[in-house]
């Protein structure tokens, strides 16, 4: 692994609860989790926290480098959810031309496609209801859905970027704007996130052995520059926030953590 810049403070996280999810753009009914935290749910943690979501704070966070640490790598647990159909509506003002994708918002199941109708007497003993005067609601099509998640994980992080980045971060997740959540908002933290902060880069490694990372044993998931020295690569760079297909890809190196 690379040895990061000087020129730079080490932020040091902690991202550990019951349960967590780091999802990776999906198009299916599906909705895996990697079983590493993702840049992208980590800039949402601290865009979150700091209540900003500009471009300014988006390049910023872009631009940090990041190392995932896995203390302990949890269970991997599979939750059966129904969930209603996504169907687009505009959104904004009412001139606004805005893209289907853009527009997606969930439909409720019992929101109707066409108007509601009273049932008559003797109809609705088969939908079990009291006779007469029920509005009868067309459900739309429920959709069956596979979440995972991992339980009792424990991933510590090592952010380099500048020292007023950093600066932001630590005020940011001492004083958070608003709740941070591991992956989804179902995901409380049993702890806080934030851990230490440090300016040289040797403090901040013997700070992460001496706190369950383990030389030769425990795995590591890191930004790399140099292309050739990645290992694969994942599409969880946001581009803008709030926008669907909003990710670059991001090399990164996956190995063993040797000090």
């Amino acid at each position: 692994m690379r040895r990061l810049s000087r020129r730079a403070r080490y932020l040091i996280l902690r991202l550990a609860g019951p349960y967590m999810s780091w999802g990776l753009p999906s198009r299916n009914d599906n909705r895996p989790t990697h079983d590493f935290p993702t840049k992208s749910a980590l800039c949402g943690i601290l865009s979150s926290a700091m209540d900003m979501y500009d471009e300014i704070t988006m390049e910023a966070l872009r631009a940090m480098q990041v190392v995932f640490f896995k203390v302990k790598g949890g269970e991997l647990h599979e939750d059966y959810q129904t969930v209603g159909v996504f169907k687009p509506v505009p959104y904004g003002k009412k001139d606004e031309k805005v893209p289907a994708r853009e527009g997606m918002v969930p439909v409720c199941q019992n929101r109707c496609d066409k108007k509601n109708e009273e049932i008559p007497d003797g109809e609705d003993a088969e939908l079990g209801g009291r006779k007469s005067g029920r509005i009868k609601k067309t459900p739309q099509r429920t959709a069956v859905t596979y979440r995972q998640y991992l339980t009792g994980a424990n991933f510590l992080v090592m952010i380099e970027a500048s020292p007023d980045f950093v600066d932001r971060c630590i005020e940011a997740l001492t004083h958070p704007k608003n709740g941070l959540w591991l992956g989804r908002e179902c995901c409380i933290p049993s702890c806080s996130i934030l851990e230490e902060v440090f300016d040289d880069e040797d403090d901040a490694v013997a700070y992460l052995e001496s706190h369950g990372v383990k030389n030769g044993e425990t795995e590591f998931e890191a930004d790399v520059k140099n292309v050739d020295k990645a290992t694969g690569s994942l599409l969880d760079s946001p581009v803008r926030f709030c926008a669907f297909d909003g990710y670059r890809r991001r090399p990164v190196q996956r190995g063993i953590w040797r000090g």
